[in-house]
């Protein structure tokens, strides 16, 4: 099947915070989309995940540096016209960010903003435009949407700024949503919905979509492939029941252990250190630092991203894959059965 999406080496590189040259934040970072599935990009924070999301659509303002390629209908996108990818940012690929409340235009009505993105894309008049506002108010489950789009951010929740980025994302009817964080920030009941809604969203229109996100849960309930990262790097990519029931990255053994498990009392496992500060990596594998299976070759040269005992479906980037059986037993809380 070809990818809807394809992402090919990306490198993301920024200014140096203590001497001269480029600090890379994204590091050969590939993974495909495939039309009508959600994929997750799973990580801590500082892994790099927002970085590779906002590189997608060229939002990234010098001296910010891209290198790679984004392949979307046959064309890079790292290499368009900027009028020619004006047609498909917000249009054919449209985006949810993290914080609504900085998303959206504090001086114009949620309405207007929505009504703005029809306009600018599908040249619709003011009238109908509006009326398209309306109509994906009302989609995205917002009561006496006429009412709610004549009103402003501030005016409104938190949850409920969130269902107006979405409908404004999904307002010309993308074939591909980049959701960042939909869910940061908002109460677990709120949080459930949105991601309902995410769910019918995408069977009712049929797009794909990229979840950002370090919540597994929320990869849990939503994603069908899984793609985790870690320090710039994908570290492990697999069908999200195989990731839950058989991880064979240590790092992603750390994350699902750092889950509450309520089939039975478990004491929490945190995993120690932190995500290294970009172009400060061990030399080697890049968890070396903060991994219990670390050897004496895994801080030689870094693994590649390959095969798990030769299961295509299955990659890892690790010289000494967890077993398969590190996770038997009751099957993880939030994981897909």
């Amino acid at each position: 099947m070809t990818a809807l999406l394809d992402i090919v080496d990306l490198a993301v590189s920024f200014p140096a915070s203590e001497g001269p040259g480029m600090v890379r934040a994204a590091d050969g970072v590939s993974l495909e989309v495939p039309p009508g599935t959600t994929v997750g990009l799973v990580g801590e924070s500082g892994s790099g995940k927002t970085v590779t999301a906002l590189s997608i659509l060229r939002l990234l303002e010098p001296p910010a540096q891209v290198r790679g390629a984004v392949r979307f209908g046959g064309k890079n996108l790292l290499e368009l016209p900027e009028r020619e990818l004006r047609a498909i940012r917000g249009n054919r690929i449209a985006m949810v960010f993290q914080d609504p409340m900085t998303s959206l235009n504090p001086v114009l009505t949620v309405g207007e903003q929505i009504a703005e993105v029809v306009r600018l894309h599908e040249k619709r008049p003011r009238r109908a435009a509006w009326a398209r506002a309306v109509e994906m108010l009302e989609t995205v489950g917002i009561s006496s949407p006429a009412q709610r789009a004549r009103a402003y951010p501030h005016e409104l929740s938190g949850g409920m700024r969130q269902r107006v980025m979405i409908g404004m994302a999904l307002a010309c009817k993308p074939d591909l949503l980049i959701a960042d964080e939909p869910t940061t920030a908002l109460d677990v009941t709120v949080q459930a919905q949105i991601l309902e809604l995410l769910r019918r969203l995408r069977a009712d229109m049929g797009m794909s979509v990229l979840l950002i996100t370090h919540d597994l849960g929320v990869v849990a309930e939503t994603c069908d492939l899984v793609n985790v990262m870690y320090a710039g790097r994908i570290v492990e990519r697999a069908p999200v029941a195989r990731i839950f029931a058989t991880p064979r990255h240590p790092y992603t053994l750390g994350l699902l252990s750092s889950m509450p498990d309520f089939a039975g009392p478990r004491r929490l496992r945190a995993i120690p250190g932190a995500v290294p500060v970009p172009g400060k990596h061990p030399p080697g594998c890049r968890f070396a630092d903060r991994c219990e299976r670390v050897l004496d070759r895994c801080r030689a040269a870094e693994p590649a991203l390959e095969p798990a005992d030769g299961d295509r479906a299955h990659l890892a980037r690790c010289c000494n894959l967890v077993p398969k059986e590190a996770l038997s037993g009751p099957v993880r809380a939030g994981a897909p059965s």
